[in-house]
């Protein structure tokens, strides 16, 4: 059995990520990837249609095991309206569609892995647009997005055939000071072209060429690989982000283009060359571009040259308000992941807090048994006082009965005596 017919792919399964009842579960192969921060961004393929960008949350350091060329089963998913006012914090624009619903994957299961697969499986045309992946996208959203939240993405075809041969000038004029050796010049052509046609995957490699020969390699390596998501089968991007990666000594980087632009495009001299640099040089890098993707340098050039851009850009594409639910759903898939991405440092403070609960409730528990002690004896002690105050009391209020009888009885005695003289006296009288 081939391993074109072993490994068999939802028929039509881009397309059904974007429907309304969404399968049990869609069967799609990975053919490009990369991460930015804790975020993986993926386009996919059932074999005959590429989708645009789709998304994938992860958690903080645990990053998604599979390469360009797995196979993966998408269980859950989920569609976000675009949102022009939700701002990007970093350097995701240049991932994000402008315009376009963005597809969330919530949950998946590796089915196979580039090795087992070993190719890419399908009819793709190579040269395929990516203006045609997020058409193709639309035109089933189109069918049960309610009107009113339905993007118009794109101006007449009339408009954008002029703005593509804008593209073109700008780029070939662009090329014509490069081959001058004035790259400042040239990347500054470049960039009005991707202002004109954000979606030329050659306008991106080009530019990154340009950052290459003025030794600013990190922009170069964000360019190539702009240029990969525009067009996974373009081997020139491949080998311009691993060339621009090795100079940043990110040996791992290098290795990993390297091998993606093997499996989409086939083994060249080139990427050889790229792969083989990667792997005789030690790994001595703390994580590459792939694994965490975004250094201070990048961080820097974007900072930068983000706001500029992005405004343009938007100006070159029409779109209508953002809606409010889109905004909701954003922030809910945010919470969801950052519960999920601190689930394991909650856990560990919920058990350290029982420890300390623990530790607290064992000397409360001895201290109330000094206290009651301590109560105790102090019970005892006014017990002990009380009855000896009444005791007292009791006895003064004797002494003071037999006073009062004895004074009482001194009284009469006197009175007798005196009337006892009296008689006496008027006795003698007589």
């Amino acid at each position: 059995m081939s391993k074109n017919s072993q490994w068999k792919l939802t028929e039509n399964g881009v397309l059904a990520l974007y429907e309304q009842h969404f399968k049990k579960e869609v069967r799609v192969q990975v053919i490009f990837k990369t991460y930015i921060d804790s975020t993986c961004y993926l386009r996919v393929s059932d074999g005959q249609h590429l989708s645009p960008v789709v998304i994938i949350m992860c958690q903080m350091h645990s990053h998604t095991m599979f390469s360009v060329g797995a196979i993966i089963a998408i269980k859950e998913r989920r569609l976000v309206p675009f949102d022009d006012y939700v701002e990007d914090d970093g350097p995701q624009w240049f991932m994000k569609d402008y315009g376009v619903h963005h597809l969330y994957i919530e949950r998946y299961i590796l089915v196979a892995s580039h090795t087992d697969v070993g190719q890419v499986l399908g009819s793709l045309h190579h040269n395929g647009d990516y203006r045609e992946n997020m058409k193709l996208m639309l035109s089933v959203l189109s069918k049960w997005i309610p009107e009113d939240e339905q993007l118009q993405w794109e101006h007449d075809s009339n408009e954008i055939h002029l703005r593509q041969e804008e593209r073109d000038r700008l780029r070939e004029q662009g090329n014509s000071f490069f081959k001058q050796n004035d790259f400042n010049r040239a990347i500054d052509f470049y960039n009005v072209a991707k202002v004109e046609d954000p979606y030329d995957y050659r306008v991106w490699s080009n530019c990154s060429h340009a950052y290459f020969k003025l030794k600013e390699y990190l922009p170069a390596q964000l360019h190539a690989i702009v240029a990969t998501k525009l067009n996974p089968f373009f081997e020139k991007a491949y080998y311009r982000a691993g060339q621009a990666a090795l100079r940043e000594r990110r040996w791992w980087d290098g290795e990993e283009y390297a091998k993606c632009g093997i499996f989409i495009c086939g083994e060249t001299k080139e990427l050889r060359q790229i792969l083989d640099d990667s792997i005789n040089i030690p790994n001595d890098n703390q994580g590459g571009l792939l694994n965490s993707f975004i250094s201070d340098g990048i961080r820097g050039f974007v900072r930068n040259h983000t706001e500029s851009i992005i405004n343009s850009t938007l100006e070159s594409v029409d779109l209508k308000s953002a809606h409010q639910k889109s905004r909701c759903i954003v922030r809910d898939i945010q919470e969801q992941f950052m519960k999920k991405k601190h689930a394991d440092l909650s856990g560990a403070l919920v058990k350290e807090q029982k420890k300390e609960t623990k530790k607290i409730n064992k000397k409360s528990k001895k201290l109330g048994e000094d206290v009651a002690t301590t109560s105790a004896a102090a019970a005892t002690a006014s017990t002990t006082a009380s009855g000896s105050k009444e005791q007292k009391s009791k006895g003064e209020e004797e002494r003071k009965h037999f006073q009062d009888k004895k004074e009482e009885k001194n009284k009469k005695s006197k009175i007798n005596i005196e009337e006892t003289f009296t008689r006496r006296k008027k006795v003698i009288s007589i």
